[in-house]
């Protein structure tokens, strides 16, 4: 074989190895590329998951429906139904709450003084008046809750403790009712009912609350058969 040949061949095989090695260092940077991607995308998205949305702490919606029936001309039975929807992705434990039932009509005589003076002052110290409470159910709040408002610590018609020795259990997409009732007297025409439940996965005490207005003399009063 001439000289002239043998180099020429020489040279295709060293041609054909560099393009090989080139194409397996360009797999190679492709390959590290896309793994880099992948981890940004993956970290981006746990940070949306979990920090921004918090998917893994529990969420929920509660509602409450209120009626009552005439126990007599001068006693009301108040039932507010609390429904608690768990809208997260993890069981949610209850077991600290609080329904509180404040009167609103008639006016308190501790309430008149700072109802006039909101009429003529536009700033005022604290988001709500302190209303008399009328009726309370709880169980075992360790802590006082830091949305109610001042002075509603007085129970003046009774306190009943009860105990959730079993928490209640809610899975994720299911809701949970609760009935709680207060005798009420017929005195009272509009209350505000204010029902809360602890985050047991919160050191604080924060959870879960709603509150609304109730008129008796508006009400359609449910007929007990």
């Amino acid at each position: 074989m001439s000289i002239r040949k043998k180099l020429k061949e020489s040279g295709k095989s060293l041609k054909h190895h560099c393009t090989v090695e080139n194409i397996k260092d360009n797999c190679a940077t492709i390959q590290s590329l896309f793994t880099v991607i992948a981890l940004i995308v993956g970290g981006l998205w746990a940070y949306t998951q979990f920090t921004v949305e918090r998917k893994g702490e529990p969420h929920a919606n509660i509602k409450q429906e209120i009626s009552y029936v005439a126990l007599s001309d001068e006693t009301n039975l108040l039932r507010v139904n609390v429904e608690f929807i768990n809208t997260g992705i993890s069981k949610i434990e209850l077991k600290k709450y609080e329904v509180i039932i404040y009167q609103i009509l008639p006016v308190p005589t501790s309430v008149k003084k700072d109802i006039k003076y909101a009429l003529t002052n536009v700033d005022r110290n604290t988001d709500r008046f302190s209303w008399q409470v009328v009726a309370r159910r709880f169980s075992n709040l360790e802590e006082t809750n830091p949305n109610l408002e001042s002075g509603t610590h007085t129970v003046e018609n009774g306190k009943t403790k009860l105990s959730l020795d079993n928490p209640v259990e809610v899975e994720p997409g299911e809701k949970e009712n609760m009935d709680f009732e207060f005798v009420i007297p017929s005195r009272i025409k509009v209350i505000r009912a204010y029902s809360y439940f602890r985050n047991e996965k919160r050191k604080r005490s924060m959870g879960w609350s709603v509150s609304s207005y109730y008129d008796f003399r508006t009400s359609q009063k449910e007929n007990p058969r």
